[in-house]
């Protein structure tokens, strides 16, 4: 027999999906925009994470119903903690994808050489945009088999998108020992780029709530 708090699970995780697979298109949007230096992509991007805001707090509201409702054990007390927590996390990778969409097209059309920068900028989108697809099948997922290997491959990811993103903030700031006077348009650039990265770091944090709330134990 299918319990009250097994529908209610269920329309939490269906939320989730929903609200994820948002930021998951925005971001495969974005690529492809870097990819073919298309940068009017970037307003179907921006465009795909509408209402997104909205959507997460009726998510937040439906979980805290669920907690007073409910009462749940351990388990399902952990899930539901999981899942504000995962909401969070994807409403500020929501916010840094926008930043990002909002600033970027802007800032390589000052006169500058971002060679440096934009042959980077692809490859690190290209492992911010693993390190979600990681983290987004483990909340899609229906049998938990995979999970470890999911959370180990979205953390895996994390780590080169930070390892290319130190290679673009060494070249920029090899650019601006030589452009001192650009310095400010060249911090600006790094400021956006570096919003991708944390999109990678918000997606390896749901993969560990992701494992936190089927299996417990710390997070942070």
């Amino acid at each position: 027999m299918i319990t009250n708090f097994a529908i209610k699970s269920a329309q939490l995780k269906n939320a989730l999906v929903e609200l994820s697979e948002k930021v998951l298109l925005a971001n495969k949007t974005i690529l492809l925009g870097l990819e073919t230096k298309d940068y009017t992509q970037f307003d179907d991007a921006y465009a795909s994470l509408e209402n997104i805001d909205e959507m997460a707090q009726n998510l937040d509201n439906n979980v805290v119903v669920a907690l007073a409702l409910f009462h749940p054990e351990a388990h399902e007390l952990r899930q539901l903690v999981s899942d504000l927590k995962i909401t969070y996390e994807i409403t500020r990778a929501a916010s840094n994808t926008k930043a990002f969409l909002k600033n970027f097209p802007t800032q390589i059309s000052y006169n500058l050489d971002c060679e440096a920068i934009s042959q980077y900028v692809v490859p690190l989108q290209t492992s911010t945009l693993n390190t979600l697809e990681h983290a987004m099948r483990m909340i899609q997922m229906e049998e938990r088999n995979e999970e470890n290997e999911l959370c180990e491959k979205a953390n895996f990811e994390r780590v080169k998108s930070e390892e290319i993103y130190t290679i673009i903030e060494e070249n920029v700031f090899a650019k601006i020992s030589t452009y001192s006077d650009r310095s400010k348009e060249y911090f600006e650039i790094l400021g956006s780029v570096k919003k991708l990265k944390k999109v990678s770091d918000r997606a390896a944090h749901i993969a560990t709530l992701m494992s936190y709330a089927e299996v417990g134990g710390s997070i942070h």
